[in-house]
């Protein structure tokens, strides 16, 4: 599955969960790499849907160099997707 988030160009796929896609991807505008997490849409239920937003309030607080910048939550069509920093980091 892959999406056409205005304003950002998708790269590549990195993780396709149960609950939610995470794609590598550039934000058009000033070139910028990003972490999209996006859900899937059969599950954008509410609950799921709070429960990303709750994930969004939590990492805006977080000050510290230890924690993901986390830049936007952005949606469209209805499906939530949080735009966070890209270092460049591999999974473990």
């Amino acid at each position: 599955m892959t999406i056409a988030l205005p304003g950002f160009k998708i790269v590549t796929l990195l993780k396709a969960g149960v609950k939610a896609v995470i794609y590598r991807g550039i934000k058009v505008k000033d070139r910028c790499p990003v972490i999209i997490k996006g859900l899937r849409p059969e599950q954008c239920t509410p609950n799921n849907i709070e429960q990303l937003k709750h994930e969004y309030a939590i990492a805006q607080r977080l000050n510290t160099a230890a924690a993901l910048k986390v830049y936007a939550l952005e949606i469209d069509r209805g499906i939530p997707y949080l735009i966070m920093e890209d270092f460049e980091g591999r999974s473990l």
